[in-house]
């Protein structure tokens, strides 16, 4: 029995952490590349987009990670500023790791675009999780006594 419950354990963390740990890897080998200049008119408007579009999505599978169904789950309630924290931290490692790729240079102002996008990111997978979710959930629930939505 406490083989199995260990089995669902990890199946579940790799399950809400693997997309973490995927996306952060494919954030990390897109900034490992050489700047590439599209126009000098619209470089930073294009970057500055790609920071929040990339973050965004973090964001959204950092919060999914943490979040949990559970009712009366004191940390859910604090999933969107850990995941805020962590999406935000590893922006400003990311601009560590970029001052040592060539043609590349840490920007405070990168990391402001990261956190937007993270904050983006959180504000749909709240709207999600928090009114679509448990509406689903309290239809799939109505007359059956179950759980009463998300929280």
């Amino acid at each position: 029995m406490r083989k199995q419950r260990e089995g669902v354990f990890h199946r579940k963390t790799l399950w809400y952490w693997g997309p973490v740990v995927i996306w952060m890897v494919v954030i990390f080998m897109g900034s490992s590349h050489q700047n590439v200049v599209v126009s000098e008119t619209h470089d930073n408007l294009i970057k500055n987009i790609g920071h929040i579009g990339e973050y965004a999505i973090l964001g959204f599978l950092m919060f999914r990670a943490l979040f949990n169904r559970e009712k009366n789950n004191p940390g859910s309630r604090y999933a969107w500023f850990w995941a805020l924290t962590g999406a935000i931290l590893y922006g400003v490692s990311d601009e560590i790791h970029q001052m040592f790729v060539p043609t590349r240079t840490a920007c405070v102002g990168d990391i402001l675009m990261d956190g937007i996008g993270a904050g983006i990111g959180q504000l749909f997978a709240i709207i999600v999780y928090l009114y679509f979710l448990n509406k689903f959930f309290k239809l799939l629930d109505r007359g059956k006594g179950g759980r009463k939505g998300v929280w």
